[in-house]
């Protein structure tokens, strides 16, 4: 993913840079219409890219936010590397592998330490109970956080 023109981006703000997909970097952008821009570790000084999806427009260009946490204005140039893209269907079978190991790797109940919770007996057991009913929405320990299907993020 690369900046299609120069565009200044104020201090301490966040916008919208126009960006296109190198030519050849996963091929024709009619079948990768949808994708993760993910931002890549060198980038000019106080700019910062957010990781998000995205759709390719017809004429083969992105929409990339960035923010500028410097209190003056920085330049980004046509043609500078903002991120890499990774199609939609990369991510499917990325998510798939994930859920997998997820599913495989779940434990049938969490363990909560409430013996410093200033409530009663009767309220850490509901609490407990509570807890281990909805066990598969919380991580914990070095649980990995998975990925949601509910919300699909557009711009137009």
């Amino acid at each position: 993913v690369h900046a299609l023109e120069d565009r200044e981006i104020p201090g301490r703000s966040v916008c919208l840079v126009i960006a296109t997909l190198q030519e050849g970097s996963c091929g024709s952008t009619e079948r990768f219409a949808e994708g993760l821009i993910e931002p890549i570790a060198v980038l000019p000084k106080h700019l910062c890219v957010a990781r998000s999806l995205g759709r390719v427009s017809s004429e083969g260009s992105i929409l990339v936010q960035m923010m500028n946490v410097s209190p003056t204005a920085v330049k980004v140039y046509k043609g500078i590397q903002l991120g890499r893209f990774v199609p939609q269907r990369d991510l499917t079978l990325m998510e798939s592998s994930i859920a997998a190991v997820s599913s495989s790797d779940r434990r049938e109940s969490t363990r909560f330490n409430l013996d410093s919770a200033e409530i009663t007996d009767s309220e850490k057991h509901e609490l407990r109970s509570l807890l281990r009913k909805f066990d598969d929405l919380f991580v914990s320990g070095n649980g990995a956080l998975g990925r949601t299907k509910v919300v699909k993020h557009n711009i137009n």
